[in-house]
């Protein structure tokens, strides 16, 4: 019973990777080389920290809602070349302002179709 104790107190520390592209959807499950990319994306990321992809954070460049910082070069599996990865240094509210210097994009609409 102690072991369980010791469970439910010990902080869990998630580390995300996110990528944009097409995909192939099956039976409620996703594929393909941009999923791929999501997952090889959050292998660089420690624990607590969210990573994107330089495409994502392009698509965002407008967004007054993410705030990214400490870009890095990175070999991932199974892809050519090295990538940038951008750290989602926070989450902002649309009434904060923002720090000097910050990059401040803004998320775009959905495309229908």
């Amino acid at each position: 019973m102690a072991a369980r104790g010791r469970l439910r107190s010990t902080p869990i520390r998630v580390r995300i990777g996110v990528h944009r592209g097409v995909v192939v959807a099956r039976d409620g499950d996703f594929f393909g080389r941009n999923v791929a990319l999501a997952a090889r994306v959050a292998t660089q990321a420690d624990g607590g920290e969210t990573l994107v992809s330089d495409e994502l954070r392009e698509a965002l460049l407008d967004s007054t809602e993410f705030v990214f910082s400490d870009p890095r070069e990175a070999t991932l599996k199974g892809f050519a070349g090295s990538q940038t990865l951008w750290r989602v240094e926070a989450l902002v509210s649309k009434d904060a302002e923002p720090e000097p210097g910050a990059l401040r994009p803004r998320l775009l609409p959905r495309r229908r179709g």
